[in-house]
């Protein structure tokens, strides 16, 4: 969207900064106080605060949960859990582990990660390190607003409730774990090395 409002630059190199993971985002070994062996089907990892969040939960818990298979274990990981949330995870039934020590662990739990953002502005982070972490991924396409292409069909994308809770449940099936190249690309498109091209472009100018 950026590089659409600069049309006009005429032959100037055009450049987009992206959000940049830290370098073992992708790799990062479980080691927090999230238990490596108590795993959980379905994981929202994000701040457990902000407005858009709170909405996309309330979507989940509302209308996509009572669609899924079974009775998944769900949790809902992030900073600083408002009151309104608990009212939120009673519905799906989810944990919350608030304020967790190391969210490369509370994504390694699981086996489906999920980012339920009904709206979005700039690049949803949730997304780049839900897409890092090498774990099945089910989103919206609010949440995948500013990624890349190239890395955009590694996930399962649903806006509504009945394709959303059909893409978890094929998920929770087939549970192909995690996946190298999915990490790998994310890393590529989010990583440091855009410092590098962007030293190549003032360079050039």
């Amino acid at each position: 969207e950026d590089l659409e409002l600069q049309e006009d630059l005429g032959p100037a190199r055009r450049l987009v900064m992206r959000p940049i993971l830290n370098s073992d985002t992708a790799t990062k070994t479980v080691t927090s106080d999230v238990s490596p062996d108590k795993e959980y089907d379905i994981v929202f990892a994000g701040n457990l605060h902000n407005p858009n969040n709170l909405e996309g939960l309330d979507w989940l818990a509302e209308k996509v949960v009572p669609l899924l298979h079974g009775k998944p274990r769900i949790m809902f990981a992030g900073s600083d859990p408002v009151p309104a949330l608990r009212r939120i995870a009673a519905k799906a039934n989810a944990t919350i582990a608030a304020n967790p020590a190391d969210m490369a662990a509370v994504r390694s739990s699981a086996t489906v990660l999920v980012n339920p953002a009904q709206r979005a502005s700039g690049v949803n982070l949730k997304t780049v390190e839900m897409l890092a972490s090498g774990r099945p991924i089910v989103c919206t396409t609010a949440a995948m607003r500013g990624i890349p292409k190239s890395i955009q069909n590694y996930a399962r994308i649903a806006d509504s409730a009945a394709d959303f809770a059909v893409f978890i449940n094929k998920e929770l099936s087939e549970c192909r774990g995690y996946l190298e190249a999915q990490a790998r690309a994310a890393y590529s498109e989010f990583g440091p090395s855009q410092v590098d091209l962007l030293e190549e472009v003032l360079q050039a100018v």
